[in-house]
């Protein structure tokens, strides 16, 4: 679970951290999973690759966003390239 304590959101912390995490992810050539809480937070994952899958409905509590980013290529230059797999539909998730 990664969260930012209110008081240091916008110092780039989480951040640092998700970039941490997907490093690691894409290093071993795997694809990262996460469920955002609020729908406002959807553009930030965006910025890391991620992509929205579906909604959550939790009968006592927020709706989930679940969201999917492919593992990426990695060139020998530790730069990201395309993904190199993709699902080949949306998953559909059922409450």
């Amino acid at each position: 679970v990664i969260g930012s304590d209110p008081s240091v959101r916008g110092a780039g912390f989480g951040q640092a951290l998700m970039r941490s995490r997907l490093e690691r992810c894409d290093g071993e050539r795997a694809p990262a999973y996460l469920e955002a809480s609020e729908a406002a937070l959807i553009p930030y994952y965006h910025r890391f690759g991620f992509e929205q899958i579906g909604e959550i409905d939790i009968p006592v509590g927020p709706t989930m966003i679940p969201m999917w980013r492919g593992a990426q290529e990695v060139n020998s230059r530790g730069k990201h390239g395309a993904p190199w797999w993709r699902p080949s539909s949306r998953a559909q998730l059922s409450s």
